[in-house]
């Protein structure tokens, strides 16, 4: 079971181990889709949280995280 943290400490944790440690950005990544009353689009999230970059290294920015977070997470994250 996956257990996502975000009050205190943000932390993702599977059976007591705890998941992409140091990773402040995935986390807060998950937190916001997790949150989400609805789907948020790619390009909504690409602006959110990779702002200062051009909108293609942004996406690809956004695409390595979404990698990382499937990796970590397995089939608990749908698009």
């Amino acid at each position: 079971m996956l257990q996502l943290s975000s009050l205190g400490r943000l932390e993702l944790r599977a059976d007591g181990v705890s998941l992409l440690p140091g990773r402040r950005k995935l986390l807060a990544v998950l937190v916001y889709l997790a949150r989400a009353p609805r789907p948020v689009p790619r390009a909504r999230l690409a602006e959110l949280f990779w702002p200062v970059e051009d909108e293609t290294r942004s996406r690809r920015s956004l695409r390595q995280a979404l990698t990382e977070l499937r990796r970590a997470v397995g089939g608990a994250l749908q698009e």
